[in-house]
């Protein structure tokens, strides 16, 4: 039987260093403090937007 030990305590160390390795910091107390800028929001108004079809269009012959 083989030894699996060196395979698998080397995979195990680049799953580690892969993890350790990624970049997210998630939500900490520095991004989640207000930083005075402000944002416009237009809120579009549907009723402009909308069309009305006719019941039939002409279909040349």
């Amino acid at each position: 039987m083989r030894n699996i030990f060196p395979k698998a305590s080397a995979a195990c160390a680049i799953i580690i260093l892969a993890f350790s390795l990624a970049g997210c910091k998630g939500r900490t107390a520095d991004n989640m403090e207000p930083t005075g800028d402000t944002v416009e929001v237009k809120v579009l108004d549907h009723d402009d937007q909308i069309t009305t079809l006719p019941d039939s269009i002409a279909v040349p012959e």
